[in-house]
């Protein structure tokens, strides 16, 4: 759950956009196997969720038309 101040930014937006977009892919491409020479992260989880998707991702990108804060 996101509060109001979290994506009361364009960095927020885009924060939780990214996360969105990886969340999506683990579910459809599955965990993602740790490049050569690097330790697998705890709980598969990304310590940041980089702005931009890897080639072979299923979703590029989460876009947002409208956004309704409650």
């Amino acid at each position: 759950a996101k509060s109001a101040a979290d994506v009361a930014t364009a960095q927020g937006v885009q924060q939780l956009s990214n996360e969105i977009r990886v969340a999506v892919n683990r579910i459809i491409d599955g965990p993602k196997e740790p490049a050569k020479g690097k330790k697998k992260a705890a709980a598969d989880a990304p310590a940041t969720f980089p702005d931009d998707a890897d080639p072979d991702d299923s979703v590029q990108a989460v876009l947002f038309t409208s956004f309704i804060v409650q």
